[in-house]
This record gives structure tokens, sequence and C-alpha cells, in this order.
């Protein structure tokens, strides 16, 4: 028997389809244009894919009970991917029975990977809130600055500048109990359909077997971006799909009003009061009210219940925060134009 390796070369369309189920293929890439809107004092961009990880109060920073207990909490920060739910699932199953808080802050990303961990964070009956999560002794300007990569995971919340913006809000609609302070910003707009032609390279392995040459293995060695094209037009299938999950999570449809009025360039910005009146959001409190509460049950007041809290050394782990470093926002008209967009 001997081997033989030969190289290809395939082109391909990755094009979007929808069906009943919002499926994708493997390598299509559905995506709210992502858009950062930033303040002079942060003039970073947060590009970084979604980081998710538990984090600890520090006594210092407050939050912290009278008897000096300090919560968790799950904080979501970055671009929404195709890998966000995955790393979502093994944040929560690494908790076990435990119901922590999820802190969002977020630009939007990847819709049908929006749409998985808002049904995670359902099914746990996990609440969630807008806020920027910081570490201890950063501003809220710099909220992962050098200075506090040493402490690891231990630091605090802050709803003032926390944002959730173009896909951001299906995983905000998964919270059992869902929140956004005055001072936090959400905006939708049209989603953005991305064509991507590719050129990928193949190696195959092939054996002969008493005379007939067969393939035996074939692996990717390479591929490169040939062209891309945009697209806003929706389906009817993605329109049925977006308005079902808002119907799923309690939302009202007119939401997809708000988010067909602003084109891929533009925000539709939605204030605390239109969020709590078309079921967005279900509490006018803040992200600090919520850790400090943890997740406390529907219907009964943050201000009664108080945030589990779990052995200080769980929280001074390696480091996840090296590279991070998303910007605060302040916008507040009602139709905005970032500064920048894709």
């Amino acid at each position: 028997m001997r081997a033989a390796i030969l190289q290809g070369v395939v082109h391909f369309m990755i094009c979007i389809r929808f069906s009943s189920a919002f499926s994708l293929l493997r390598r299509a890439i559905v995506i709210f244009s992502l858009v950062l809107c930033a303040l002079s004092s942060s003039a970073q961009a947060q590009d970084e894919p979604m980081q998710i990880l538990i984090m600890h109060g520090d006594i210092l920073e407050g939050g912290c009970g009278s008897d000096n207990t300090c919560p968790d909490w799950i904080s979501a920060e970055g671009i929404i991917n195709r890998d966000s739910p995955d790393d979502l699932r093994k944040i929560l199953e690494s908790m076990g029975d435990r119901r922590l808080p999820i802190i969002l802050n977020s630009q939007g990303g990847d819709v049908e990977a929006a749409i998985r961990m808002g049904r995670m964070i359902s099914e746990r009956g996990l609440s969630v809130a807008i806020g920027q999560s910081r570490l201890k002794d950063c501003s809220t300007g710099r909220p992962f600055c050098a200075e506090g990569r040493r402490w690891g995971t231990l630091g605090a919340v802050n709803a003032a500048g926390g944002y959730c913006y173009s896909a951001c809000p299906l995983i905000l609609a998964g919270g059992s109990r869902r929140m956004l302070s005055p001072y936090a910003d959400v905006g939708v707009h049209q989603l953005t359909y991305i064509q991507t032609h590719v050129r990928i390279e193949y190696q195959t392995a092939y054996k002969t077997i008493n005379g007939k040459r067969r393939a035996a293995d074939r692996w990717e060695v390479g591929r490169k971006v040939l062209s891309e094209h945009k697209d806003t037009k929706m389906t009817d299938a993605t329109k049925a799909t977006l308005l079902s999950y808002f119907k799923e999570m309690g939302v009202d449809s007119s939401i997809f009003d708000m988010l067909m009025s602003a084109t891929p360039d533009t925000f539709r910005m939605i204030s605390q009061a239109q969020a709590l009146k078309i079921g967005l959001v279900t509490d006018s409190n803040s992200a600090d009210d919520l850790i400090a509460a943890g997740n406390c049950p529907i219907g009964q007041p943050l201000s009664i219940c108080h945030a589990p809290a779990s052995d200080f050394p769980s929280a001074m782990g390696a480091n996840p925060f090296q590279g991070i470093s998303p910007s605060a926002t302040g916008w507040k008209s009602d139709l905005i134009t970032p500064v920048t967009g894709r």
C-alpha cells in the first residue's frame, strides 16, 4: 500500500439561507451591523470577541453586604460571535445549580448566536442588566486598566456607560428579569447579511489498496476571502423568526418596527420608558442594584434581596482580561449616526 498527497483548491460562495428554525450554513455570517459609539474619553474600540466570565465583587469598591460578603456575577463584554454561545454554555455548566445575574455590555454581533444565548439565559431563569464590569482600581473610562489586571476578576459594576446595541437586545430579552437604568443605552437597527466568496485550499491523502487509489483523509491548509457583498433586504422567514423569538420572550412586536426604522448605519435608541412599555426590560433598577440583590425572585423587590457570595479565592484565577479595552458611551438621542460601522 502506498500513500500520496495532492493539493486542491476549492472556490465557493458562503450564502445566507434561513429556515423556520433560523438555521444557517456553518460558515455563514449573519450580523446586525456592528457599530461603535464612543465618547472621546475612551478612544479605543471594543473590537474583541465577547468574553464571558464570573467576576467577584471587591469590598472596597462597594456593592457588598453589611456583613462584608461580596456578590458574584457573570460579565459578558464584547462582540457576539459564533463561539459566544459555547462560551456562555461552559460558564453556566461550571456554575452548577448557582444562578448568577448577567451584566451585559455589547455593541452587537451574530444574530443566531444572540438568540441561542438568550434562550440559554431564559432556560436558566437568569436576570440580565445592561452595565459595565470594571476591575478593581480602574475607572469607568478605563474599566480594564493595567493596574486592575493584577486583581484577576475582582472588581465592580457600573450602570453608567453600559450599552446594548444591534443583536445585543436579543440576549437581553432572554432574561427572566431584565434591567436598564437611565444611564445605560439600548439601540437597534436593521440587519445586515454578508455573502462572502472564499478560496479554500485542501490537501488530500490517498492510499492505494489492491491497485485502486482511495481518498484516505482531507484537511484544510489555507483560506482567503476573495470578495464580500452586504445586503439589508430582510426575508419573510427572518422577520417571522425575530417576531417569534420576541413573542417567546414576552417582548411586544413593536420592537420590530423600531428595528426597521433605522438603517444599518444608524441606531434607533430605546429609552428606559419605551423599553419598559414594550417589555424589553422588566425593571427600572440598575446593574448595580441587580448585583447587590443577585437573582431576586420575580415580583420581589430587589431592596429586600441579598446576593449570595462565593469564597473569595474563587475569583482570583488567571487574568482573562488581557488586551480587552471596551469603551464607554453616552449617546441619548433618539436616532443617531454612529462614529464607525460595519
